[in-house]
C-alpha cells in the first residue's frame, strides 16, 4: 500500500529515496503551492503502518481515518479492527466536497472492503445481492462477491457525484489501485485469472 500511494502521487516507488528527496515529486505538493486544499480520506486507521507521516509529508492538509469515523454514535455497529465499510467513506468523500464547495480541493481516497474480512453489514446498508452462481465458487466466490460490492459502492458515488452541483467541468474522477491482488491458491480458482504478481491495475479518468 505505502508504496503504491507513493508510485501513484510521485511516481516514485522507492520510499527511502523518496523521503530521501523530500518528496519533491509530490502531486498534492504541488497542488498546495497552487491553491488546493488536500484530504486523505480511507476507511482504515490513519496510523496504519507509517504511512501517517507520510502522507503530510506528501502534502495532505487534511487526513481522515477510522479514528474520525469512531467519533460518530452511529458508526458503533460498523467499526471494527478493518475500520470501517466504503459505503461510510465514499458518503464522506461527498460531505467533504460539500462543506469546501467554494474551494479547489484535492482529495485521495483508500477503500479496503476488497480484503479478505467477513462482511455482515452488507444487506442492512441496502446492497444488492451478488449473482448466485458465486456461491458455487467457494473462497473464489467470496473473493468476487466483494468486488461486486465494492463495483455497487462506486456506481452509487458516481451517481450521487453526477446528480450533485460538484458535478461540473472542473472536476475530475480518477479511479486506479494502489497494488494488484496479491496472488494467492483462492485467486487461481478464478477463471482466466492473470497471477502474474506485477499484473495491471486499472486507470480510469472521469468527467462531465
Amino acid at each position: 500500500t505505502r508504496e503504491g500511494i507513493l508510485a501513484t502521487l510521485t511516481s516514485h516507488p522507492n520510499h527511502f529515496l523518496a523521503k530521501t528527496i523530500g518528496y519533491e515529486q509530490s502531486l498534492s505538493s504541488q497542488l498546495v503551492k497552487d491553491g488546493f486544499k488536500t484530504f486523505f480520506v480511507r476507511g482504515d486507521s490513519k496510523y496504519y503502518s507509517p504511512e501517517l507521516n507520510i502522507l503530510f509529508n506528501l502534502g495532505f492538509q487534511n487526513i481522515i481515518g477510522k479514528e474520525t469515523f469512531a467519533k460518530q454514535p452511529s458508526m458503533g455497529n460498523y467499526l471494527s479492527f478493518a475500520g470501517v465499510p466504503d459505503y461510510f467513506v465514499f458518503r464522506e468523500v461527498l460531505e467533504v466536497l460539500d462543506e469546501n464547495k467554494n474551494e479547489k480541493i484535492f482529495t485521495t481516497v483508500l477503500t479496503t472492503d476488497t480484503h479478505p474480512g467477513k462482511r455482515p453489514f452488507y444487506k442492512e446498508l441496502g446492497y444488492p445481492k451478488p449473482p448466485e452462481w458465486l456461491s458455487d465458487w467457494g473462497e473464489a466466490g467470496v473473493l468476487l462477491s466483494y468486488l461486486f460490492y465494492h463495483d455497487h459502492d462506486v456506481a452509487v458515488f458516481m451517481e450521487s457525484l453526477k446528480n450533485s452541483e460538484h458535478w461540473t467541468d472542473d472536476i475530475l474522477v480518477i479511479l486506479t489501485a494502489d497494488h494488484c491482488r496479491p496472488p494467492s491458491v483462492t485467486l487461481s480458482q478464478v477463471p482466466k485469472v492473470d497471477m502474474d504478481p506485477l499484473c495491471r491495475i486499472p486507470l480510469i479518468f472521469l468527467s462531465p
